[in-house]
């Protein structure tokens, strides 16, 4: 079994950057007929419509031949406080 690691880096290395975007690219492009990518939001609101939170970047891309080792949260999110 492949063992993964997950980073967060806020100053990636230019070959992963480039990497990950022909990537998303070659994976898009028969769909889209448009190269490259743009920045997403996703946002969490309550019941208001009162934004509580988000995450703000670039669309994922896991390679092809791994694509079957991860899997989507399906349960809704739970907040927690302190």
């Amino acid at each position: 079994m492949t063992m993964y690691t997950l980073t967060i880096e806020d100053t990636p290395r230019s070959e992963d950057v480039q990497r990950l975007a022909q990537g998303l690219t070659a994976h898009a492009l028969p769909y889209t007929q448009v190269p490259g990518f743009t920045p997403l939001g996703v946002f969490l609101k309550d019941e208001h419509g009162a934004l509580v939170g988000g995450v703000w970047g670039q669309v994922n891309w896991i390679r092809e031949a791994d694509r079957g080792a991860f899997c989507m949260l399906s349960s809704p999110i739970q907040a927690y406080s302190t």
